[in-house]
């Protein structure tokens, strides 16, 4: 029996964390999120960049060299209240900025105030992002059911500790799970709440046995998974992906690397 339940290195639970707006104040949380070994992903709206209170575009690429540069429009607006063509523009603008500055593909976003629908749900896609964030929390941590409608698990204020707890206690044989994490780095200032982060990356950061990603990374490893090709006997495997990818075979933890097609039984 396979059964695809395993991250990097066979983990089975995932620390994401997603933070809208590049304001200044990313520069404390980035500082704090290295310290504990927690990767993030910073939505960033291009051209808020240099203004006063946001990051200088010529800071990014240093600050988030250990993270994620995703897209958040070009200038914030209310999306589902401009037209079509003005939502191209606002997508477009931003992930060519972005690109300009990091010198890397941006391929994911969050909604600007967490405002979607079907519509703009199909421009993102279209538009080659890989998955689009929203603010509805869920407070569990299943895997997302749809990558452009991905939910997080909560906001920082809402409980966060309490729920790293509970999912540090989470048994894995549930299947494989994720806790996502958003919010504004500003949000940490101006409600003077900043213990908050430190309580929850001392409890969460460091672990031998979460997987800490970016939602690029995430979002790439589990579609890898459903990549994964058998026959119809599960004799042979093929990992048509780029990367390797961990599960179990028969209860043992194996893998199988970028591009391999092997007989089951000589997976390691």
């Amino acid at each position: 029996m396979i059964r695809l339940n395993r991250y990097y290195e066979g983990k089975t639970k995932a620390l994401v964390l997603s933070y809208d707006d590049g304001r200044i104040y990313d520069r404390r949380m980035v500082e704090t999120l290295d310290k504990y070994g927690i990767k993030a992903t910073f939505h960033l709206n291009a051209g808020n960049l240099g203004m006063e209170g946001h990051l200088r575009p010529e800071e990014v690429n240093g600050l988030y060299r250990n993270h994620e540069i995703a897209a958040h429009t070009y200038s914030h607006p209310h999306m589902l209240q401009i037209t079509e063509e003005q939502r191209l523009m606002e997508l477009w603008r931003d992930r060519e900025r972005l690109e300009e500055i990091s010198g890397n593909i941006v391929d994911g976003f969050s909604y600007p105030y967490g405002e979607y629908d079907e519509k703009l749900k199909q421009i993102t896609e279209a538009f080659g992002f890989s998955y689009a964030r929203s603010i509805e929390s869920q407070y569990d941590f299943q895997l997302p059911k749809d990558f452009y409608a991905w939910h997080p698990t909560c906001h920082h204020r809402e409980n966060c500790v309490e729920l790293a707890k509970k999912y540090l206690d989470y048994d894995y044989r549930e299947g494989l799970s994720v806790f996502l994490l958003w919010g504004h780095g500003h949000n940490f200032e101006r409600e003077g709440n900043w213990d908050i982060l430190d309580q929850f990356c001392k409890l969460m950061g460091n672990r031998d046995d979460i997987w800490y990603c970016t939602m690029g990374e995430f979002a790439r490893y589990v579609r890898g998974l459903g990549a994964l090709k058998t026959s119809v006997r599960g004799t042979l495997m093929y990992n048509p992906t780029d990367q390797r990818l961990w599960l179990e075979r028969n209860g043992k933890l194996v893998s199988i690397g970028p591009g391999e097609r092997k007989r089951t039984e000589e997976l390691l």
